[in-house]
């Protein structure tokens, strides 16, 4: 089965106050239904039903466009996305040791993954 690009989704409060988006989660092709998403709310609108109102958005871009899963990616420590994806109906599957880099130093980062069928 193909699956269709997913487009980016923007909440738009008068201004941009968050965005969500997915990519391919690896390139070969045994991963060509798993796609990585991402999902960012600046910290104004932090709280208030956005993050999970792009979170669901993109989660049902994503089934339509005929993925079987998600995967979310979060530096460590950061208690709000891992509220969130918990939320969202992801669970934390893994953490990578130094895996991203980032404001001058290394930072472990947790893998979430939703099935969505």
């Amino acid at each position: 089965m193909e699956t269709a690009p997913v487009p980016w989704l923007v909440a738009d409060e008068g201004r941009v106050v968050g965005f969500a988006s997915a990519g391919p989660f690896r390139s070969r092709p045994a991963y060509g239904r798993t796609a990585e998403a991402s999902i960012y709310v600046a910290e104004e609108a932090r709280r208030k039903g956005v993050g999970r109102a792009l979170g669901e958005a993109i989660l049902e871009e994503l089934r339509n466009a005929g993925y079987h899963s998600a995967i979310g990616v979060v530096a460590l420590p950061n208690p709000d996305s891992e509220r969130l994806l918990g939320k969202l109906g992801f669970r934390s599957v893994g953490t990578i040791r130094e895996a991203g880099f980032k404001l001058g130093r290394w930072w472990d980062v947790q893998l979430w993954q939703r099935v969505l069928e």
